[in-house]
């Protein structure tokens, strides 16, 4: 399904206190009143009867363990040459200002749509 499909939600379970003013779709209390709040329809049923089948099936397969998927996360993140956020080549950049002015990272060529970067 194309991106614009999808709605991304962080609810934070327990007692905990915001620093700063998060967005509305992070929280940590409202989260059913926050769901209802959408009323457009933006997949078919059919659509999403697909969805639930392909998900059923990513829940029934033997390889998908909680220690591949930190095996799998270790590896993405310790990558000098992939981007872990969304798999573009990682590019040697020099800071231009700042307190790292001059100084070398690893950025994502996908900048500015992805701005991870990783220190070298």
């Amino acid at each position: 399904m194309p991106e614009d499909r999808f709605l991304s939600v962080v609810f934070f379970i327990g007692e905990c206190t915001f620093k700063t003013e998060m967005p509305a779709n992070v929280m940590n209390r409202g989260l059913v009143p926050y769901i209802k709040s959408f009323r457009e329809l933006i997949v078919s049923a059919e659509e999403a009867s697909l969805a639930l089948g392909y998900l059923t099936g990513l829940r029934n397969d033997p390889t998908l363990t909680r220690r591949a998927h930190l095996q799998s996360l270790e590896s993405r993140h310790a990558s000098t040459t992939v981007c872990p956020k969304c798999g573009k080549a990682l590019v040697v950049r020099t800071a231009r200002s700042g307190k790292n002015a001059g100084n070398s990272f690893l950025g994502c060529s996908a900048y500015p749509k992805c701005k991870y970067t990783k220190s070298l």
